[in-house]
């Protein structure tokens, strides 16, 4: 929230006028203020805590427009003479809102009943978190600072539409608990029926964070090579029900395969006895898998495509399936065939094993190993009549010769054999299913994970959930929960337009989320003075054909328009021009 009138820029120690982050396009400059700074032990410096205390004017740039946070920073200041900070005008709030995203959104909610699972909970702030989580999937952003701009032009599920400031988000992070969190999710959980079989899509992701305060913020494995402190995150994605059923976040430097059996225990907790996990090759581990067969729930994973059991189960069936058109599963153009026998020497059971041929995997992975070959060549020719100490990789696919004297590099040739023998097992791959299931069975299950795959990248990409800006364990624990949020709000939009396309047998380049909500930003409602909003303009044929997906026509627009007419305070008492 920003006061309609500007004031001087303090020239106070930690003041500081910086541009938004992240946005090219947007030139707002925003004034910090540094109002603390806190010694961390392990890092061995101060770190700062800052604030947003106003927008620089940009017809002036020694003067800001003010938010509330300036006047408890800078209470004496000579804008108090001169304006009231606590008379907020009726311009505060954009005549311009944009109301389609939140209208799908709000509709998502309450299918869901999440204002319910939230409010018995946390109360008065339900609705305050929920907006929190619809401004992280239609900014794409999760910085507390830049709340107050989307709430200037946007409709809210807060009371009488009350308009916050960055400190109120603090105080909100810092108000839910770990108790909070974990209260929500049994909720959520005890609505699934646990007598039906569920597929489960399981995996991991991490996120940056540099706050030391944070417990479990730790130096680990970053999937994206960047060496910093990282918390760990797992979801359980209903591939039945399409949906997120719970989340854990661990520290960051637990690997993933050592973390699953504890989320197995959350599972038995929750209270579910059908369920059937499907894991990426990462968690692929004895111990694991007997752990899993050991609380009676079942599994569908892949192997390790360079295990002497995959390639010993490749020469086994090679040749014999992979262009009959009984094999095939058309669906994924593959082909598939199925073999029963032990994992593990020991197990005193049998498993499905299913070989998956791909023709167009089989063309990528056999140039992605021409490539290789082709890197090791360089890396020997640049070494011929120099020392050179050759990895393992180089010697499996050369034959060098070096100089009995010098010990210097003379020359190389190619092992062809071994080029041949490694191109044999290009295409192909194999999922183990503890159920008994055909090939293409097994495929289609393991294939639901790209739901799942899809959720982790919006989360990290499109809510700005890739780093936690944050600097305690409570704020960190808080907007993990209400990211969640957002992760089954942004799920349920994703499927609603992938079964809208499905229906209509055609591929349309905005329905996907980021565009779709884009779009949906574009209905707007506009009062001009003395007016309450209206719907600014008919609805274009795009714009009905996304809601139509959530089962909203523009006459339940209008209706939801005169409906949150009512719950602004300033334009509530208003007569309608139309």
């Amino acid at each position: 929230m920003y006061y309609p009138y500007t004031v001087p820029i303090p020239s106070a120690q930690g003041v500081l006028v910086r541009k938004k982050k992240d946005d090219k396009k947007d030139l707002t400059r925003y004034v910090d203020y540094t109002y603390e700074r806190r010694y961390d032990k392990n890092k061995k410096y101060s770190v700062p805590r800052k604030t947003v205390i106003g927008k620089v004017d940009p017809e002036d740039e020694t003067r800001m427009y003010p938010n509330p946070s300036f006047f408890t920073y800078f209470p004496d200041s000579e804008a108090r003479e001169e304006n009231d900070e606590n008379d907020i005008p009726e311009n505060l709030r954009s005549s311009c809102l944009n109301a389609g995203a939140f209208l799908v959104m709000r509709r998502i909610i309450r299918e869901y009943h999440l204002d319910t699972f939230v409010g018995n909970i946390l109360g008065d702030n339900a609705a305050f978190v929920l907006d929190l989580a619809m401004y992280c999937i239609i900014t794409e952003n999760n910085a507390a600072q830049y709340f107050p701009d989307y709430e200037y032009n946007h409709p809210l599920l807060s009371k009488n539409m009350k308009i916050r400031n960055d400190e109120d988000v603090c105080r909100l992070l810092s108000s839910i608990t770990h108790d909070d969190c974990a209260a929500f999710l049994n909720d959520w959980n005890d609505r699934v029926n646990k007598e039906q079989r569920i597929y489960l899509a399981y995996d991991s992701t991490n996120k940056h964070c540099q706050a030391g305060e944070i417990i479990i913020a730790e130096f680990g494995h970053p999937k994206d090579g960047v060496e910093k402190s990282i918390i760990n995150y797992t979801v359980g994605y209903d591939c039945n029900n399409r949906k997120p059923l719970f989340y854990e976040d661990y520290f960051g430097s637990v690997p993933d395969i050592a973390e699953l059996q504890y989320m197995v225990d959350k599972c038995v907790g929750y209270g579910y006895r059908k369920l059937s996990f499907i894991l990426d090759r990462g968690y692929f581990s004895k111990a694991n898998l007997h752990y899993l067969k050991s609380k009676g729930y079942a599994w569908i994973i892949m192997m390790k495509g360079k295990q002497e059991l995959v390639r010993t189960l490749i020469r086994e069936v090679a040749d014999t399936f992979e262009k009959k058109r009984n094999y095939a599963i058309k669906r994924y153009r593959a082909n598939g065939i199925t073999v029963k026998r032990k994992l593990f020497p020991n197990d005193d059971y049998e498993v499905y094993m299913h070989v998956i041929y791909k023709a167009d995997k089989y063309s990528a992975e056999r140039e992605q190993l021409e490539n290789s070959i082709e890197g090791m060549e360089k890396i020997l020719k640049k070494h011929i009549g120099k020392q050179f100490n050759p990895s393992k990789e180089i010697e499996k696919y050369f034959d060098l010769y070096f100089h009995t004297k010098t010990g210097v590099l003379v020359t190389y040739a190619e092992k062809e054999n071994a080029v041949d023998e490694e191109m044999k097992y290009c295409g192909y791959f194999v999922i183990v299913t503890l159920e008994e299931m055909t090939a293409k069975e097994a495929l289609t299950l393991y294939k639901g994970r790209d739901a799942q795959e899809k959720l982790f990248r919006g989360d990290k990409s499109f809510t700005s959930g890739s780093a936690y800006r944050t600097h305690s364990q409570e704020s960190a624990e808080s907007k993990i929960f209400i990211e969640f949020l957002a992760m089954i709000i942004r799920n349920r939009i994703y499927t609603s337009l992938k079964d809208e396309e499905e229906e209509r047998e055609t591929n349309l380049n905005y329905m996907n989320v980021t565009a779709a909500v884009k779009q949906l930003e574009h209905i707007q409602m506009i009062r001009e003075r003395g007016s309450q909003y209206h719907l600014d303009s008919a609805c274009t044929k795009t714009q009905k054909t996304i809601p139509s997906a959530f089962d909203l026509k523009e006459r339940d627009i209008r209706d939801y328009i005169k409906e949150l007419n009512k719950n602004i305070p300033e334009v509530a008492d208003l007569k309608a021009v139309r």
